[in-house]
């Protein structure tokens, strides 16, 4: 549950809010940040009390304090970039008349908060606050730009106009200046959205049976391990993160990742690192990295341990110690497993067999009988070792090689295996069941426009007039064209651009999905007419003839291709050869741009566990993105590779000179606010001019690290000229 509250910070009167207790709220939030401000002279930004968490925005030009409550299992970071796009779209297209006119700011904030709750779970240019760029040759780009163009003039007052196809920006054009900034594109393609394209608001309360909408979250908490009740708070000012000693600062010091990669030998250094309150805790690897060293055995050996349980022989497992575990492990590797060993490396070893298929699943797991010596033999003749049928270190090391890193069959227990079929790959609730998973948004469908890279799926009824009436995305100015479909209804009000500048904003859907957005500084009517109503109406009249133009210069040849492009993925077979790739993201953070593959069913024949699969896809993008942004604003790691169960995470910032040279400051800078970040990056550099470059890589967990490093370096070079 995610709970936005928002109150006037002079009188502490509240604004808005997303919840039934609107008083028992009201007066725990205007108690917190009283004390604190007056206790302690500085104003709150995170504070942690057990599953609650509470992030703080506070907006100087209005003086309106935001407010994200949250009992997910979300971290402070995607919290934080979620309030940060929350504050920003109000100051849009509210800005400073919410408290005098409570019934409009009632109204638009809800429709505000739908439509963020609603993409930030399912797109990944609202999650990393970029926009995208739909992809076109250079003919039909010049083609858009010379249509918005004539447009233009047929509209004197206008000075921007901009068209995206979903979420995706096709062209625009600024007949002056101010020119639009990259920030301004993002937020106007969001402004399409809640304009034309409304969500359901949620309204929460503290009974969860009449909750309307208790499947929008995801539950996942009976997976989750209760802590203690802790609360920390961090305030702005000599920086956000809690104080460490000294002692800690140095231990981490020798072994964290650095900002210049030529500083040393190996290629990456990684750090199995102690994050905040916040964060999960990540499986690491070594800085000499070796897929068959110890180490990743013990990896292979825990996550099993996790599975099985403290007996190995219970029917009822639970969480083995963790030095428990280490002991065992160690005994298993070093000393293998006999006749005479005991029963808990007996069925380990037992285990671990059935996991590879060398054993029978009839075999009893519990003693060293002929089925588990003939399962060692084979495994010891076909690889030419001595076939003793017992398992002897040199033996082990060679069952642990073929087990899949962390990939552990659920059928290990008996009490998994009974309530699976064979023909079924492991379920995502299965796998890392110990992990925090990020909290997303439940998905009711699988259409197409559910998981896409920047735009993303509509309401329920919109999904389903997506899937049904693909072949007829045109406007009923063609009066050959099927009905079926009906544009949204088109607005024109006042919106604030960049220090409160108020703008008229026209928005229209000219085909399905298709958007465009004019910006006019006074109305073309507002010296014809005295009257104000009849001034909106005649301006509203006058721009709807500019949907009627631009669907008959450009949409009705280009409408179905654009509806297409914005649809299809990003053509990745040019990138099907890098070994181990899952996804990236591509940020120009230069621009705030965005490139990545989208999240989704390929063409043909669908099969049900493959929709799990999405969904652990997309969960693992969140929480990548999550956990690299986070070391990144606490700690300045500007290139770092973190394991975490089956998958390894890359990210890595830097910056490219006017000749494409790749360059990284060898400064670490930390604690500094996340929109700050980039800036402060490209001031080193100043005053030559640079390009600051975001890249994420998710890489399934059995590739080697070295492997990885020079991976990243060749999808780089394959979407620099995509960039471009």
């Amino acid at each position: 549950m995610k709970c936005l509250i928002i109150f006037n910070s002079k009188d502490l009167d509240l604004l808005y809010v997303e919840h039934s207790e609107i008083d028992l709220l009201t007066q725990k939030m205007f108690t917190t940040v009283e004390f604190i401000r007056g206790n302690i002279g500085q104003r709150p930004q995170y504070i942690s009390a057990g599953k609650q968490q509470f992030v703080f925005h506070y907006n100087d030009s209005i003086n309106i304090w935001f407010v994200l409550m949250s009992d997910d299992d979300d971290s402070e970071t995607l919290l934080r970039y979620r309030l940060n796009l929350l504050n920003n779209l109000y100051s849009m297209i509210i800005g400073n008349i919410g408290a005098n006119r409570r019934a409009v700011l009632k109204k638009k904030m809800t429709q505000i908060s739908a439509t963020v709750n609603a993409l930030f779970d399912e797109s990944q240019s609202v999650l990393c606050q970029a926009y995208e760029i739909l992809e076109l040759n250079d003919k039909l780009r010049q083609r858009c730009f010379k249509e918005i163009l004539e447009l233009m003039e047929l509209f004197s007052k206008s000075i921007y106009a901009i068209i995206f196809v979903g979420q995706k920006l096709a062209t625009f054009h600024c007949k002056q200046r101010p020119h639009l900034h990259s920030s301004d594109i993002f937020l106007l393609s969001l402004y399409c959205q809640i304009q034309l394209k409304t969500r359901q608001p949620i309204i929460y309360n503290n009974n969860n049976n009449n909750n309307a909408n208790s499947n929008e979250e995801d539950g996942g908490d009976n997976n989750n391990n209760n802590n203690n009740n802790q609360s920390n708070s961090n305030y702005e000012g000599n920086g956000n993160a809690t104080p460490k000693s000294a002692a800690t600062e140095d231990s981490f010091e020798n072994v964290s990742p650095r900002n210049n990669l030529d500083d040393f030998s190996s290629p990456c250094n990684v750090v199995e690192d102690g994050l905040s309150s916040e964060d999960e805790r990540f499986d690491t690897a070594p800085e000499e990295f070796d897929e068959n060293s110890p180490s990743n055995q013990k990896s292979f050996l825990f996550s099993i341990l996790d599975e099985i349980g403290t007996s190995i022989s219970s029917s009822s497992p639970q969480l083995m110690p963790k030095l428990m575990k280490q002991k065992l492990a160690t005994e298993f590797l070093k000393e293998g497993v006999k006749q005479s060993s005991s029963s808990d490396l007996i069925s380990l070893l037992n285990y671990i067999l059935l996991s590879i298929g060398s054993l029978d699943e009839s075999a009893d797991r519990n003693l060293y009988t002929t089925q588990t010596q003939d399962a060692i033999k084979k495994l010891q003749s076909t690889h030419n070792l001595p076939d003793t049928g017992e398992a002897d270190p040199s033996t082990i090391k060679l069952i642990l090689s073929k087990g899949p890193l962390g990939n552990v069959a659920s059928s290990l227990h008996p009490s998994f295996y009974s309530k699976r079929k064979k023909s079924h790959p492991t379920p995502v609730e299965d796998i890392d069941s110990n992990f925090r998973e990020i909290s997303l948004g439940s998905r009711k469908d699988n259409s197409r426009g559910d998981t896409r890279g920047s735009s993303s799926g509509f309401n329920s009824n919109n999904n389903n007039n997506n899937n049904n009436n693909n072949n007829n995305n045109n406007n009923r100015f063609d009066n050959n064209q099927d009905d079926e479909y009906s544009p949204s209804k088109s607005t024109l009000e006042v919106i604030y651009m960049r220090n409160l500048t108020p703008v008229w904003a026209y928005c229209a859907e000219i085909q399905k999905n298709c958007f465009l957005v004019l910006l006019n500084k006074d109305l073309h009517t507002d010296k014809v007419l005295a009257n104000e109503k009849k001034d909106l109406v005649a301006e509203m009249e006058l721009l709807e003839k500019s949907k009627p133009f631009l669907y008959d210069k450009l949409f009705k040849q280009l409408g179905q291709f654009l509806f297409t492009k914005e649809m299809s993925n990003l053509g990745y077979i040019r990138f099907s050869h890098i070994p181990g790739l899952v996804h990236f993201i591509l940020l120009d953070r230069t621009y705030n741009r965005i490139k990545a593959p989208t999240i989704n069913l390929l063409n043909g024949k669908k099969y049900p566990p493959t929709e799990n699969m999405i969904e652990l896809i997309r969960k693992q993008v969140w929480s990548m993105y999550s956990t690299c942004v986070h070391q990144l604003v606490k700690k300045g790691y500007t290139h770092q590779i973190i394991k975490h169960k089956n998958f390894m995470y890359s990210y890595r910032l830097w910056v490219d000179d006017d000749e494409n040279q790749d360059t990284t400051h060898t400064e670490i800078f930390s604690n500094s606010r996340h929109d700050r970040v980039y800036q402060e990056f490209v001031k080193k550099y100043y005053p030559h001019p640079v390009k600051c470059m975001e890249l994420l890589t998710l890489y399934i967990g059995s590739v080697p690290m070295s492997l990885i490093f020079k991976n990243d370096r060749i999808l780089h070079t394959l979407l620099f000229d995509i960039v471009e």
